[in-house]
């Protein structure tokens, strides 16, 4: 489906950094007045069915975690370089020391492209022509989802961890646009506070209108469920752990998603994110941590890049509870061979593949996350036997002739459930957020000059650093300025 419609100039209006209105609309492209129209609209600028290059997920944070680590190879080609800010946390990290050049963050101005997409379609819900009130709720739905969504990656990138709620309140997050207009302003910046209670207002908008609406849709549009999931994600965060299993049962509840079974499964059989995953409830977005060279690049063939860390990969063998001895293939938990290449040296993700994961997007709110926020929830609760109940459920479907976790020391279970999240959720945009919700603890990246360990730089990201928090990008600091 080509997206056609276009509401006046917003994507270049995001990216040039001002709100001016554009006077004029080229004569192949047209506003859209129908609640139709606005659902092709929000489908193709919103969630970027069409053009995933936007999709609401910033591959350079997975580039800060302790789950990636850089090597050299055999090539002339250094594919370190554009990252090599985010690697480094560096206070500016859009500029490469390594290139002089600024690798802009454009996933600013994707989110708040949204944020005003959802303003205009939200302001608009009312008096659009069209005579279907489920299509119309749908529609509401989706702006409300996408908008809450959006302040989630916000807030999450670019201001403090939440901590408790007079924390918050002190604390100042990210910019708040309430306006459906097209006007040169600068926007105010709200709490930490505010921003989460604009989250979960519009969550509870999102799931109100899917619950009237109750269209059957592909799973390349968000639903009930995954508003649900969201809400499940948000409250843990908050530590607000009660509302966190409430929604969470809701997701685990709902006969539509089951726990996919890989534990019997070889690596050459399946992509875990592809058509036959039944616990895939909402996919979007284009993965580009694989085909972009400059990510998780995953050849030998160059002088330098980015591969999944040895720290990384352990945890598979503690969670088969074998050592590093055995061949992975032989390992009991199957996601070590399911979700990355065999290559020991330059092992990259596959859990996702462009050409073998058909009829789905590159990333997924799906049925595990929900097991895991539970868990957590659960856990920080007190519930240690609930808590174990559920990630002992996740094993069975991931791990060959599991043995049951047990055991009655809350920290014990605590770090499992990290575990379980770590290595199940990997690279699909969960684990920097994590780290930060988890106290920020210390992370080091070693950076080779040469093909060996006697010539590194080491960059060390201290505990509760604040550069766990990024700074405002570039040009907005510049408008501010």
């Amino acid at each position: 489906m080509k997206n056609k419609y276009i509401i006046i100039g917003l994507f270049l209006i995001s990216l040039l950094g001002c709100n001016k209105f554009l006077a004029e609309v080229s004569q192949d492209k047209f506003i859209p007045k129908t609640v139709s129209d606005f659902r092709e609209y929000i489908a193709g600028d919103g969630f970027d069915i069409n053009n995933s290059q936007k999709s609401l997920n910033s591959e350079f944070l997975e580039m800060m975690t302790d789950d990636v680590e850089d090597y050299m190879g055999r090539g002339s080609t250094d594919y370190r370089l554009d990252n090599y800010g985010y690697y480094s946390w560096s206070k500016n990290p859009e500029y490469s020391t390594k290139t002089n050049n600024f690798q802009y963050d454009l996933s600013w101005n994707s989110y708040y492209n949204k944020i005003i997409i959802t303003n205009i379609i939200l302001s608009k819900i009312e008096t659009m022509q069209g005579e279907d009130k489920k299509e119309r709720e749908d529609l509401r739905a989706e702006a409300h989802f996408l908008r809450a969504w959006s302040y989630f990656q916000l807030v999450n990138s670019y201001a403090e961890p939440f901590e408790n709620e007079e924390q918050a309140k002190k604390t100042k997050a990210v910019p708040v646009n309430k306006f459906s207009d097209i006007i040169d302003r600068t926007l105010e910046i709200g709490s930490l506070y505010d921003v989460y209670q604009i989250i979960l207002d519009d969550l509870n908008k999102a799931i109100t209108s899917f619950s009237e609406s109750n269209i059957n849709k592909a799973n390349i549009r968000p639903n009930l469920a995954t508003a649900q999931l969201l809400v499940s994600r948000v409250n843990l965060y908050l530590k607000d752990y009660k509302k966190c299993i409430e929604y969470s049962n809701k997701v685990i509840d709902n006969k539509d998603y089951t726990l996919y079974n890989i534990s019997d499964k070889s690596k050459d059989e399946i992509r875990f994110i592809s058509q036959p995953n039944t616990e895939i409830i909402y996919s979007y977005g284009n993965n580009t941590l694989k085909t972009n060279p400059n990510y998780l690049y995953g050849r030998s063939y160059c002088l330098g890049g980015y591969r999944i860390s040895k720290n990384l990969l352990s945890e598979y063998y503690s969670s088969s509870n074998m050592d590093k001895t055995v061949k992975q293939e032989e390992l009991s938990d199957k996601r070590l061979i399911v979700f990355f290449t065999n290559d020991r040296e330059t092992k990259t993700t596959i859990k996702y593949d462009k050409l073998k994961s058909n009829k789905v997007k590159g990333y997924a709110f799906r049925l595990a996350e929900a097991y895991l926020n539970r868990a957590e929830a659960f856990c920080e609760s007190g519930e240690l036997n609930k808590a174990l109940d559920d990630i002992n459920m996740l094993r069975k479907y991931r791990v060959k002739d599991v043995t049951p976790l047990a055991s009655t020391d809350k920290e014990e279970v605590l770090n499992w459930i990290k575990r379980e999240r770590r290595i199940e959720l990997c690279f699909e945009g969960h684990r920097w957020f994590d780290l930060r919700r988890w106290g920020r603890p210390e992370i080091k990246h070693k950076y080779h000059i040469k093909n060996d360990d006697n010539e590194v730089e080491v960059f060390v990201l201290k505990e509760k650093d604040e550069r766990y928090t990024l700074a405002f990008p570039y040009k907005e600091t510049i408008k501010r300025k």
